[in-house]
């Protein structure tokens, strides 16, 4: 769980609703944050299996690359680097806001496609910030361990891509032209 039980008596966190929906392979989570009583987001978990293992080696390589030793860089270069991975992360983070946030790949029902922000340029700036922060982290503190790690991130969240992009062009009419005026991690390159 990741708020905890303490957490939620302190007044810390609350969790409101945790709905199983019967017709999908979703449940959904709502949380509240801060001593308010307003929903911040709702996070849909999906009980897809392909969506949880490629979330669980997300999860997995994220782990080994941020536990396997420093992670914040001190020289300027990767610094400015991991700073807009982060920066970038944040802001995709906040437009997602604007629809329904997924732990997975899915799509939620009733969801909106998001074209403000980051997502006027690159259609994937949450991996884009991870890819970003991850080769900092290997450009400061390189082990080999953290190289395998990185590869197997990036090749994840590569088929994570196609897979989620498949599922949005089926729920949304307007995602082929979308995807026609941006670009999925790197602009002006892929």
């Amino acid at each position: 769980m990741l708020v905890s039980q303490s957490d939620l008596e302190k007044g810390r966190f609350s969790l409101g609703n945790v709905i199983k929906n019967p017709n999908s392979n979703t449940t959904h989570v709502s949380v509240s944050l801060f001593f308010s009583p307003q929903v911040i987001y709702t996070v849909t978990v999906s009980r897809n299996p392909l969506s949880i293992l490629l979330v669980v080696v997300q999860l997995a390589a994220l782990g080994v690359i941020f536990f396997s030793g420093p992670v914040f860089p001190q020289a300027l270069f990767p610094k400015t680097i991991f700073i807009t991975g982060i920066f970038l992360g944040i802001w995709a983070f906040w437009e997602m806001r604007k629809s329904k946030l997924q732990a997975t790949p899915d799509v939620a029902q009733g969801s909106r496609l998001i074209k403000s922000g980051p997502y006027q340029l690159i259609r994937h700036p949450m991996y884009t910030g991870l890819l970003l922060i991850t080769i900092s982290v290997l450009i400061s503190y390189f082990s080999p361990l953290r190289l395998i790690a990185a590869v197997i991130l990036t090749v994840d969240l590569l088929i994570k891509i196609q897979y989620e992009e498949k599922l949005l062009n089926k729920y949304f009419k307007e995602y082929g032209r979308y995807s026609e005026h941006t670009w999925r991690l790197v602009p002006f390159i892929y």
